[in-house]
């Protein structure tokens, strides 16, 4: 059984649904040259940007990549686990495991951030910024309402789309498996 958190939009005026695009999105080992497989662990995970996709008419990601600044400053509360974190430092990078933190250093430096959707490859998105899970600078573009982003956590056995990129961001493909 494994864990698995879904994402939405919903319009509080005229009541649409919009789902983020399920899937596991993950980086996949540039060492070993083979398919990459979920189950070899050798993986480390996307990090991601919500935003309204105008191509795909519904929300859906970006790529994330961290500043070095943004790095530097997770390592140091990392090495330190009794420094204080400030009360609104909320960020992945505090939370993955230290494997997946150092392959994302290691792969994501230099990097730029695209700002394409990562299920499209569309640049025209809009990147959408939430507080009191309310979307505050992005209004819904069939009516004009406010979105209400909402988190769906479910439990169970099944099919899971896993979508590999390399280390600078390229679609590489899918996996299909059951977990």
């Amino acid at each position: 059984m494994t864990f698995t958190h879904y994402e939405s939009l919903h319009c509080l005026e005229c009541d649409e649904h919009h789902t983020f695009p399920s899937g596991i999105l993950l980086y996949a080992p540039a060492e070993t040259g083979a398919k990459p497989s979920y189950r070899d662990w050798n993986w480390a995970t996307v990090l991601t940007n919500r935003i309204w996709c105008f191509q795909c008419e519904g929300p859906s990601y970006t790529e994330r990549i961290p500043s070095q600044r943004e790095f530097d400053l997770a390592f140091k509360f990392r090495s330190d686990p009794d420094l204080p974190r400030p009360d609104n430092l909320e960020d992945e990078l505090l939370d993955i495991d230290d494997e997946q933190f150092h392959f994302l250093r290691k792969h994501l430096k230099g990097r730029h951030q695209n700002n394409i959707c990562i299920y499209c490859g569309s640049g025209s998105v809009r990147f959408l910024q939430t507080a009191m899970n309310r979307v505050v600078n992005f209004k819904h573009p069939l009516c004009g309402g406010i979105l209400q982003f909402d988190h769906i956590f479910s439990n169970g056995y099944g099919e899971k789309t896993i979508r590999w990129f390399s280390g600078q961001g390229e679609f590489i493909g899918e996996q299909i498996d059951h977990f």
